[in-house]
């Protein structure tokens, strides 16, 4: 080589193999970094769709809580009809009949109370 106009590096063997370890190492550790920032853009990515789908559990429970809403007030609507409608045909009927229509009446609203707890 020093024939030729080169230089020559010696280095001993334990330090080429130091210096290689060196760079093995910090290759390596690069590598786990790069791993480790990918699989924390997966956790993101996964918690996004576990939200997701929490969301649209949400969206279907509140749904169907509205729509069990809906029911009772229809239901509650149907009841105080029959009771208007029971009410009227007892203001217009004989005193027997009469007592046995608000019987009724009293039985439907206890039915209620009872059923639902509230007056």
């Amino acid at each position: 080589m020093e024939q030729i106009g080169g230089v020559v590096f010696r280095q001993t063997r334990t330090v080429v193999k130091t210096t290689q370890n060196h760079r093995d190492a910090a290759a390596h550790q690069a590598e786990m970094e790069q791993i480790k920032a990918e699989r924390q853009i997966e956790r993101e990515d996964r918690l996004a769709r576990i939200e997701a789908a929490i969301d649209q559990f949400l969206r279907k429970v509140e749904n169907a809580v509205g729509r069990k809403r809906a029911r009772i007030r229809a239901r509650q609507q149907q009841r105080e009809a029959r009771i208007e409608a029971l009410q009227a045909k007892a203001n217009q009927a004989e005193t027997e009949n009469r007592r046995r229509q608000r019987y009724r009446i009293a039985a439907l609203r206890h039915d209620y109370v009872e059923k639902t707890g509230q007056d």
